[in-house]
């Protein structure tokens, strides 16, 4: 016996199932502040704690973020630049807060700051030093200096 869609349903023939319903999101109540916020480029977390803050938002921030994927739609990766130069023709700078140590000069703990520089010739120098950093004093006896990879002069 073959079944039928337009045939009723018998003990033989189950009835169609039907997908659940889905449940409205808890954002949804909140859409044109969220669009609101994704029109001034603002990200899922800062429109979030905002919905927290100023209007006893009591969501997750995860049911937050699914509604702006929703609302955006799908994204395209970003297009990168690969930049090819010679060994020693460019180099890189990162600079930040390092951790509390302390100062060898006074014993005082003392918040320090990291500097790295790195050759794209495998050169590397890397410098810690306490606030403010001057570039200047890099050898000095607030600052340790670490140049390592390989000894090659570039």
């Amino acid at each position: 016996m073959t079944a039928d869609s337009d045939a009723e349903p018998t003990e033989e023939t189950p009835p169609p199932q039907t997908p659940p319903a889905t449940a409205a999101s808890v954002s949804e109540p909140f859409r044109e502040l969220i669009e609101n916020g994704l029109a001034r480029d603002r990200n899922a977390m800062s429109i979030w704690q905002e919905m927290v803050d100023r209007h006893s938002f009591t969501g997750a921030y995860e049911s937050v973020k699914r509604f702006v994927r929703k609302l955006r739609g799908p994204t395209s990766p970003e297009a990168l630049a690969v930049i090819t130069t010679e060994p020693g023709q460019e180099a890189q700078v990162d600079y930040g807060t390092g951790p509390t140590i302390r100062d060898p000069a006074t014993g005082k703990y003392r918040r320090s700051r990291l500097f790295v520089l790195t050759r794209h010739s495998a050169i590397a120098a890397n410098a810690f030093a306490f606030s403010p950093f001057n570039p200047a004093r890099a050898s000095g006896p607030n600052c340790m200096s670490v140049h390592s990879a390989n000894s090659v002069a570039p």
